[in-house]
């Protein structure tokens, strides 16, 4: 071990690296996955999305600020997305989708506690088709098995010919702060 690094009262990591030269900052890592027309990870239409989530903060640490610590995103432009965050003022996890400027969301009452793993689930039905028993348009967001409140959406975000889909952040929101695994999008609801 040549150089430990201890960040006191820090719930994520965010001091200067220390160096040989002069201080570095940390930056942001940031995955992105293909979302062309050609091979969709995410489709719009219907389909489903599970992961494990272990933040590294606990609700109270994200409460004030109007934080939205993002596990995925896709913006297609200003008026069509996806985006499933946690919403830390309203303590909840929301599976948010606009399509044409229109917001629906599907919400999960939730309060995480830091350093400890979650699993995360989120479906959506075809909107003019009832799949599973479920009616059309239905999101569904699950946080350790158990639904939240489902929400309906009345049209699918108009698709770009290529967006990319960020995991752990995006362009515009906060970093999830935090591991994703187990990361499964699948273009058939569960």
């Amino acid at each position: 071990l040549r150089l430990a690094q201890i960040d006191d009262g820090c719930p994520w990591g965010s001091s200067p690296i220390a160096n040989n030269a002069t201080a570095l900052t940390r930056a942001l890592e940031t995955v992105l996955v293909g979302n062309s027309s050609g091979a969709r990870s995410l489709s719009s239409a219907r389909g489903s999305f599970r992961c494990k989530v272990r933040p590294y903060w606990s609700a109270a640490d994200v409460s004030t600020g109007s934080r939205k610590m993002v596990v995925y995103a896709c913006r297609y432009d200003a008026s069509n997305r996806w985006i499933l965050y946690y919403d830390g003022t309203n303590a909840r996890w929301t599976l948010e989708v606009v399509a044409a400027g229109t917001t629906y969301t599907a919400v999960a009452a939730h309060s995480p506690v830091a350093m400890t793993t979650y699993r995360l689930g989120a479906r959506w039905c075809a909107i003019n088709s009832d799949e599973l028993a479920i009616p059309g348009g239905s999101m569904d967001l699950f946080v350790n098995g158990t639904r939240g409140t489902r929400g309906e959406r009345g049209a699918d975000p108009t698709e770009a010919a290529s967006a990319s889909l960020y995991l752990g952040s995006d362009t515009v929101e906060t970093a999830i702060n935090g591991e994703l695994t187990d990361i499964h999008f699948s273009q058939v609801p569960w």
